[in-house]
């Protein structure tokens, strides 16, 4: 990101508030999904007074109606145009693909890092979790990675997933943006749709066998044996059933 840019970002962020309309839904995704996603958040974590472990990334808002979602420092950003045009699941789908890539260390690539100015770089390194060796170098990969990991949090957290990846044409054909057919930055949106349907299939495919929910790649999983036997505990308590409820659409 260039110099310019990072601080037109970071004065957008000093000043950014959650609408009325929508302060309760994202206050419930936020707390949902930091703990969802505390057995991979690492150093993005702490353990409550209640002794359980959550994420320390927040949501954020950026006022304005431009519809964008990212991560930045440590924090997961979304635009009030795009909460005013999402559910509450479709949010958390959403905000669970930026945690995805905080907690998948792909700010910490070497083309994300040159983009930040030199001396932003250690804070960058502060606010998020060292890459996996076998991280790809393609951004269109990275972007699918973080779809699968983000679609595993979304359910997590108790959203259907099933439902959320056969909606997601509806949901991003609602929203005032160009359509993606394989640009450089994202993959197509076709192709999006194939790797949430799949991360569904897979999410509710292990929940049935009892396996741990977290998606086969070894680069998208938790890499601590505790991590995992606390998500075993985390997905004891969740509602499989309703996570993984058919959807009336086609497949």
């Amino acid at each position: 990101m260039p110099a310019r840019a990072f601080i037109a970002l970071a004065l957008a962020l000093a000043t950014a508030r959650a609408g009325a309309a929508t302060a309760e839904s994202l206050a419930t995704v936020q707390a949902r999904l930091q703990r969802a996603a505390a057995p991979w958040c690492e150093r993005l974590s702490e353990r409550g007074a209640d002794g359980v472990r959550r994420c320390t990334v927040t949501l954020k808002v950026w006022p304005g109606d431009p519809v964008r979602a990212l991560s930045f420092m440590g924090d997961v950003i979304v635009s009030q145009g795009l909460l005013d045009r999402s559910t509450e699941a479709e949010l958390a789908l959403v905000a669970g693909h930026e945690l995805a890539h905080l907690v998948l260390g792909h700010p910490l690539t070497p083309a994300a890092l040159a983009s930040l100015p030199v001396e932003m770089r250690p804070l960058a390194e502060r606010t998020s979790v060292p890459p996996h060796e076998d991280t790809p170098t393609d951004r269109l990969q990275l972007e699918l990675d973080a779809d699968r990991l983000g679609l595993f949090f979304a359910g997590l957290a108790g959203y259907p997933v099933q439902a959320l990846a056969e909606g997601w044409p509806a949901f991003i054909g609602r929203l005032p943006i160009a359509p993606q057919t394989g640009a450089t930055t994202h993959p197509a949106s076709a192709v999006r749709t194939g790797e949430l349907r799949e991360a569904a299939r897979e999410f509710c495919g292990r929940g049935e066998r009892a396996e741990p929910l977290m998606p086969a790649l070894a680069r998208l999983q938790p890499r601590h044996e505790a991590d995992i036997d606390a998500l075993r505990e985390q997905q004891a308590r969740l509602p499989l059933a309703a996570v993984c409820r058919a959807t009336t659409s086609a497949p």
